[in-house]
């Protein structure tokens, strides 16, 4: 089962890189999206950072309020709090300021808060020089979301690759196998004392058939041999047919029972 095994081999190095691609692929993916959002994050924070400068502090309040009923479509979080720390608007739950960027986890339901309704939520913290603070925030959702989706994807088709490498292994070493067992055959037929029978070749060139084709010209070159010892051999009876012939005549010359000891011991000296 020796394609078999180098298919099974081949299958696991080619299972191996893909997964190694389909990692690059998940991690790369995740990084682009997170700088997606961290860059739509950052827009939106100079964009209201430029506001507050025109206008204060008051000025972010509507339009915070238009930003927060649109967050279904917006997807953002807000929390603006003024100088004495009040909350002014906002949809972010309490959050402990970072100047900076920062990730927190929150329920999406604070009503009906458990474990797996926890989102990660990455945030961006400003102080204006008046004092009130501004945070920022955007879920991490659609990342986990791609996540999942190339998670899933990659599983099958990693499993497909395997069961289609595992299955075209089989089929070789079958094939592989049934030119192996006629090969095998033939020998035992030649090791029986066929000479003319010869190894066969499929035409493919594949080493198989190299290693037939060496092997059949190595018997044809024995069979020439066997041939030519042959006819040597017959060559050797055939002219020492006429000698053996005089010699059986003496010796029976010199078993009469009428000839004298002096003849048979001549003829037994002449044989």
């Amino acid at each position: 089962m020796t394609p078999f095994r180098i298919a099974t081999i081949y299958a696991a190095l080619f299972s191996l890189s893909l997964i190694v691609l389909l990692f690059a692929i998940y991690q790369n993916s995740a990084l682009e999206v997170g700088e997606q959002l961290r860059d739509r994050i950052s827009e939106e924070a100079d964009r209201l950072a430029e506001i507050h400068k025109r206008e204060g502090t008051d000025a972010l309040v509507p339009v915070l309020d238009a930003l927060i009923r649109d967050s279904r479509l917006n997807g953002l979080y807000f929390d603006l709090r003024g100088p004495d720390g009040s909350s002014k608007v906002g949809n972010l739950p309490n959050t402990k300021f970072v100047s900076g960027w920062g990730t927190v986890q929150i329920y999406e339901d604070p009503d009906d808060a458990r474990d797996n309704d926890l989102s990660e939520v990455v945030i961006r913290g400003m102080q204006f020089d008046d004092g009130s603070r501004l945070i920022i925030g955007g879920s991490k959702e659609r990342i986990d979301d791609l996540k999942e989706i190339i998670w899933n994807t990659s599983s099958w088709v990693l499993g497909v690759t395997i069961l289609l490498a595992l299955g075209g292994g089989l089929w070789i070493s079958r094939i592989t196998m049934k030119r192996v067992a006629v090969i095998n055959a033939t020998s035992r037929s030649i090791m029986a004392g066929d000479l003319s029978l010869r190894l066969p070749c499929n035409g493919s060139g594949d080493e198989i058939d190299h290693l037939s084709s060496s092997i059949n010209t190595m018997l044809e070159r024995i069979e020439l041999l066997m041939g030519t010892m042959k006819q040597v051999t017959n060559d050797i009876a055939h002219d020492l047919r006429t000698p053996l012939g005089n010699l059986r005549q003496r010796l029976e010359r010199a078993r009469d029972a009428s000839a004298t000891p002096t003849h048979c011991q001549d003829e037994f000296d002449e044989a």
